[in-house]
């Protein structure tokens, strides 16, 4: 796909075993976000996400021409998030309830220190604590 270090734009040399580790990391990934699935047989804690839409977030990327590099400055679309995550679908996996979403207008890194909404999200949930 001509993506990331591979882009002959990007100005990366990668030697064969940085090609190994790089396609090893991607496997690792593959097998987690298999795991990420909502297990109906899981009594989960309660749980708040407070997630951004104070940013168009790129979500998808066109080629200019089949082949070439990928055109990572000009997103085809975007969606609100915090520019890294977009906050329709921040969270857990489909399927693992969710008892309070909060929206943030902060960036990516001011979504965990967004002290207002955090406070909000754990009153929340120790009101739903079981002693």
């Amino acid at each position: 796909l001509q993506i990331g270090p591979f882009d002959p734009c990007s100005g990366v040399k990668m030697s064969e075993t940085d090609v190994a580790f790089f396609e090893e990391t991607l496997r690792r990934a593959k097998v987690f976000r298999s795991l990420m699935k909502a297990d109906l047989t899981v009594t989960y804690p309660p749980m708040a996400v407070i997630a951004s839409d104070a940013i168009a977030t790129p979500v998808a990327w066109k080629r200019p021409t089949q082949n070439s590099p990928m055109g990572f400055d000009q997103p085809a679309v975007t969606a609100l998030g915090d520019g890294r995550f977009v906050q329709a679908t921040a969270g857990p996996p489909s399927g693992v309830p969710v008892v309070l979403r909060l929206t943030s207008k902060s960036s990516h890194t001011g979504v965990a220190v967004d002290l207002p909404n955090i406070a909000q999200a754990l009153n929340e949930l120790l009101l739903r604590r079981k002693i």
